[in-house]
């Protein structure tokens, strides 16, 4: 977590993901969080960067979970990208309609770290007659701010902190969220 409290992600890779070809410095790309099997057989986060043209023609990294847009850094440029609070909301609504358990997961963990963060409140729990919990959440400092739910996944304790600590991993920076 950096000090303004923004996520960190994992180094630019300088390749893209799907054609191969070299994302040249200052050119617009896609930063990507997927889904892979490791060598153990293990599944982990990895991150992936796309050029725009590959993006824009269609296809997409396989296991993908989130992605953003960024600009390629100059070899003689320091700079360091945050994935800010907005970005990381706008991540979380993507995932709304996601059926597979790791993205149900990933996007409970995005929404706990945003609750996390104050940048949202939950309103409520609605319980499904399925049993599912869903946590109903707005937007903090917004006058009118349209409600949304998230479904609990039902992670157990050790999968939550597995999970976090993987996702902390690739943005780049431990999720230790203070209070402000």
């Amino acid at each position: 977590m950096a000090m303004d409290g923004s996520l960190q992600p994992g180094a630019f890779t300088g390749s893209c993901a799907i054609k191969g070809v070299v994302i040249e410095p200052g050119a617009r790309y896609v930063a990507t969080l997927v889904d892979r099997t490791g060598d153990d057989g293990q599944t982990e986060l990895a991150r992936a960067d796309v050029s725009l043209a590959a993006w824009e023609s269609g296809p997409r990294p396989d296991g993908l979970l989130a992605f953003w847009h960024s600009t390629a850094p100059r070899p003689d440029e320091r700079r360091t990208r945050f994935i800010d609070d907005d970005t990381l909301l706008e991540m979380v609504h993507r995932l709304a309609d996601a059926t597979e358990p790791r993205q149900r997961a990933f996007r409970w963990v995005l929404a706990l770290l945003l609750l996390r963060k104050r940048v949202l409140r939950q309103d409520s729990i609605r319980r499904a007659d399925d049993g599912t919990s869903w946590w109903i959440f707005r937007r903090r400092g917004l006058e009118v701010a349209a409600s949304f739910e998230v479904a609990d996944p039902g992670l157990a304790d050790a999968d939550l902190a597995s999970l976090t600590e993987e996702l902390a991993s690739q943005l780049g920076e431990i999720m230790a969220v203070g209070d402000g």
